[in-house]
């Protein structure tokens, strides 16, 4: 995008930005469109639905990890597990009376995504690094005793300590 003077309203950015992007979109669609063949996909599809390898599971709405018996679930790291601090490994209470300082110390809620990253930075080792996961949000239902009735300078300590990296 071209630089946009000074005191150019938030609006015009956002207009630049998507008329730009959809320019982009539209030449992306008409590049892979005259790239395909005229009746569409080069091969029809099957009659026959592809297996999938495992057994389904039927839906439910019980609070339990459930997977297909052809497969095992080991847990790695829990909400609440030590992170390793010398001297400091508090316990993890299910009743949410650990404090923001325990939670300091624990690892945090919600887990969606984890990287490993070789040491020394570059190499391509699989045997030492850095794993690092992703805390992306929290209940505070379950993080603390009392959810939301009240609110403190502790409870945004804890809630700080519970997400993130």
């Amino acid at each position: 995008m071209s630089k946009l003077p000074p005191g150019t309203p938030f609006s015009a950015i956002v207009d630049a930005r998507f008329a730009r992007r959809d320019f982009l979109k539209g030449g992306l669609a008409a590049a892979l469109a005259a790239a395909l063949p005229a009746g569409g996909c080069a091969t029809p599809p099957t009659a026959e639905p592809v297996a999938i390898g495992f057994t389904a599971i039927p839906p439910s709405s019980d609070d339990a990890l459930k997977i297909a018996p052809e497969y095992e679930a080991t847990v790695f790291f829990r909400w609440g597990d030590p992170v390793g601090l010398p001297g400091k490994m508090p316990a993890f209470r299910m009743d949410a009376s650990n404090s923001a300082a325990d939670q300091e110390a624990q690892a945090g809620m919600h887990h969606d995504g984890m990287w490993f990253f070789p040491l020394p930075y570059g190499s391509e080792s699989s045997a030492h690094g850095l794993l690092a996961m992703n805390h992306e949000y929290l209940d505070d239902g379950l993080l603390h005793p009392d959810g939301r009735k009240t609110w403190s300078a502790e409870k945004v300590r804890k809630a700080q300590a519970a997400v993130g990296v």
